[in-house]
């Protein structure tokens, strides 16, 4: 008796010892799934979870763990998207990480900071060296950064100037992203403008206060001192208002049409024209303008072709480009005006030169500037706006033409214009 009751008691045990491991491998199977976040339960462990029992957490468990494999999945996928949509935008787009190293950056990031090579490692501080970026990244860090800010970088020997503005990114263990997200906006060509608007601003008010201090003055005297002034300083006086007068008013006229040439999309009002009927009314002009010492000279090739242009436009270029040749040249000069076509470029190609003592190399790329001289004294002396050349550039570039000037191994300069044949950028104005 007692020996069964021995035997029955050591089978109770063992069985409830195989009951208590097939319970453990089961807790076993459902922490590996929940670690692993992979499918949890097979057939034969489903049977387990039956027969001990476990059928509804190990339910709750798969249903956690299949919707966090979805919601993983989603995650990627929408990091993905976010991925390919950052690559392709022309704004550069680093991520970086607590301690400044980068994580991400898009391909406009790239090509601007690193010519195209990897930088996913580096720390931000080593790929733009600007302390007033590492100044922004840490006040962004402390959340005490301001919205946007602007910093100046030099690459390659050329100054770039940059908006950038950065967020935090809320951390995920599949982000690829790291802490932080900052976008640089090359802001480069708004404040080259911004600079061309500041100087251009500062020279018109130059321009302006000249003449107009020496109207007022002149002007004052006169009133004030009429009756003691005798009649030759009257009329000196008078003749310098004149003078003053007649230059305001050429100022105005150039700064009007250089508005023009910039904003009113039907400035051009084209037309076929012939380059020796152009040629003949110039000659009218200037010929007789000239001392016994100077010579202009016409060279028509284009053998009485007709020309898309505006007419009125290309004469004006024409008479900028001479008066400045006469201006400058001296008294003894040779000015020769050409036209012919180049069939090469497919272009019509006219250019005045001179034989005077030419441009400074130094000078050459910046005289089709809004005021620029190379002989400051003796332009205004002469009479020129400084706004001639500017004016000729816009009107050939409305033609999608282009302009170039340069100096002659015999001495003194030439200027040269080339349009397209047929081609302009307005049609003819009815």
């Amino acid at each position: 008796m007692w020996e069964f009751i021995f035997i029955l008691l050591i089978a109770v045990c063992t069985y409830q010892f195989w009951k208590l491991q097939n319970i453990k491998r089961q807790l076993a199977s459902l922490k590996d799934a929940a670690t692993n976040r992979s499918t949890f339960l097979k057939s034969q462990e489903s049977r387990l979870a039956r027969e001990y029992h476990l059928e509804d957490i190990t339910a709750i468990f798969r249903d956690l763990i299949e919707k966090e494999n979805q919601i993983r999945d989603l995650e990627l996928q929408t990091e993905s998207q976010i991925t390919e949509v950052l690559g392709n935008i022309e704004q550069a787009v680093i991520s970086t990480d607590n301690n400044n190293v980068i994580r991400y950056a898009n391909q406009a990031a790239l090509k601007r900071f690193s010519q195209g090579s990897r930088i996913k490692g580096k720390r931000i501080e080593a790929v733009i060296r600007n302390p007033d970026l590492l100044d922004f990244i840490i006040r962004s860090k402390n959340k005490r950064a301001p919205r946007k800010s602007e910093f100046e970088v030099i690459l390659n020997d050329r100054e770039f100037w940059f908006e950038v503005s950065g967020s935090q990114i809320p951390r995920t263990e599949s982000s690829i992203y790291g802490s932080q997200l900052f976008v640089l906006h090359d802001i480069t060509r708004l404040k080259e403008l911004e600079r061309v608007k500041t100087n251009f601003v500062a020279n018109v008010s130059h321009e302006l206060k000249t003449p107009i201090t020496i109207i007022k003055g002149f002007t004052e005297t006169l009133s004030e001192d009429w009756d003691n002034l005798p009649v030759e300083t009257r009329s000196k006086f008078f003749k310098k208002i004149k003078n003053n007068t007649e230059r305001l008013h050429l100022l105005v006229e150039d700064l009007l049409t250089l508005s023009r040439i910039e904003t009113d999309p039907e400035f051009l009002n084209v037309g076929s024209h012939r380059i020796i009927d152009i040629f003949d009314n110039l000659k009218d002009t200037y010929i007789p303008m000239l001392s016994d010492e100077q010579e202009l000279i016409f060279e028509d090739q284009t053998h009485d072709q007709e020309f898309q242009l505006d007419v009125f436009k290309i004469s004006q270029v024409f008479q900028n480009l001479i008066e400045n040749a006469i201006r400058y040249s001296g008294s003894e000069s040779i000015i020769n005006v050409k036209a012919r076509i180049d069939v090469v470029k497919e272009a019509l190609v006219c250019s005045v030169e001179d034989n005077g003592k030419g441009i400074p190399e130094q000078d050459v790329p910046h005289i089709f500037r809004r005021f620029y001289r190379v002989d400051k004294d003796r332009s205004r002396t002469s009479g020129g706006t400084g706004l001639g050349l500017s004016i000729s550039r816009g009107i050939v570039e409305l033609h999608e033409g282009i302009i170039y000037a340069k100096n002659l191994e015999e001495g003194g300069a030439n200027i040269t214009f080339e349009i397209p044949l047929g081609k302009v950028t307005q049609p003819v104005k009815s």
